[in-house]
């Protein structure tokens, strides 16, 4: 995705001589992409890391066609960036000012992006039922949640927001393309929204420690360091992979204490519940109960339908988005 949005991107800019079409054209290409992803996962129902690695190649293999056949025709194309607008006073703060406040315009669209998605995610039934069906499809389902709708809908934003990022790489920062720009960042990408634990704010912390260490890398080149080329640049892949690491050591670990009667509760468990009385917790999902949805966002729970669960869990210690199972609702 971020592939074909920096070339398309590129190339509308170029032929427009327009940096805003550059974006609009990446974030389309993006979408289309993300969205065939989709397609081929969700309505014909195939593996969809066998569909992204296949896209992946389809993407890489196109892009440096068509390259080639732009510097047959045009020579080496090149285009000036975005220029960097400073925030009065913000970027004049010691350390932070220059790097945070001292950017262009996509990047504080970007800030402003975080905050309307924990917003979204935490206030509205748009975001809470997404989070459902990311969670449990079938259960989000059965509550009358539009799966497909859904998760065509987040494939769409997905593509765009990555179709942007990949945009940004040429529009923002180099202005020159070259076969595989990317450079594995779209799983550098994936490994952030995991280790932010799939929270709007978590994320951007991510990214700026993922920025920072890619940023650490130049700066120890510059500083002369007698190390061979590849130390340096394998260094936010590297960090990459351990975070990852970390991220798979936390999962499965109780998350939260005391428990209720000696239950154990885990991140993504399943609650059965009769009224206000946790009597069972369960790993995987328990088929014959009914379920109801549990919508969760830094530590609050929020459970549609089940007042009393709703005041009591909290004793319980449960967090993490999974699913509450009420016995009297059956």
């Amino acid at each position: 995705v971020m592939l074909v949005g920096a070339f398309f991107g590129f190339a509308a800019a170029y032929l427009t001589h327009s940096l805003f079409w550059g974006f609009v054209v990446g974030m389309l290409a993006g979408m289309l992409l993300s969205l065939l992803h989709a397609f081929l996962s969700v309505y014909l129902k195939q593996d969809q890391n066998v569909a992204g690695v296949a896209l992946n190649l389809l993407a890489t293999g196109l892009t440096s066609y068509i390259f080639q056949l732009m510097v047959n025709r045009y020579g080496i194309p090149q285009i000036e960036t975005l220029k960097s607008v400073p925030i009065p006073l913000l970027s004049k703060i010691p350390l932070i000012g220059d790097a945070l406040f001292n950017k262009d315009i996509v990047v504080y669209f970007s800030y402003l992006l975080v905050v309307f998605l924990v917003s979204y995610y935490k206030k509205t039934i748009w975001g809470m039922s997404l989070c459902a069906v990311g969670e449990n499809p079938r259960a989000a389902d059965a509550v009358g949640i539009s799966v497909y709708k859904n998760q065509y809908m987040a494939a769409a934003v997905n593509g765009l927001l990555g179709g942007l990022g990949g945009a940004y790489l040429l529009l923002g920062q180099l202005g020159i393309f070259f076969e595989n720009i990317t450079a594995g960042r779209g799983y550098i990408a994936l490994a952030v929204v995991v280790f932010g634990r799939r929270n709007p704010i978590g994320i951007l912390l991510a990214a700026l420690f993922f920025g920072a260490a890619e940023a650490f890398q130049f700066r120890l080149q510059i500083l002369g360091i007698s190390l061979p080329i590849q130390v340096f640049t394998g260094l936010p892949y590297v960090l990459t992979a351990l975070s990852l690491l970390l991220v798979a050591r936390s999962k499965g670990h109780i998350i939260h204490t005391p428990t209720p009667k000696g239950f154990e509760i885990f991140e993504n468990s399943y609650v059965v519940c009769k009224k206000d009385t946790v009597i069972g917790i369960f790993k995987d999902f328990p088929e014959q109960y009914q379920a109801i949805p549990v919508f969760d966002y830094s530590g609050k729970l929020i459970i549609p339908g089940m007042a009393d669960i709703h005041q009591h869990a909290p004793q319980y210690g449960f967090r993490g988005l999974g699913m509450a199972l009420d016995l009297d609702s059956n």
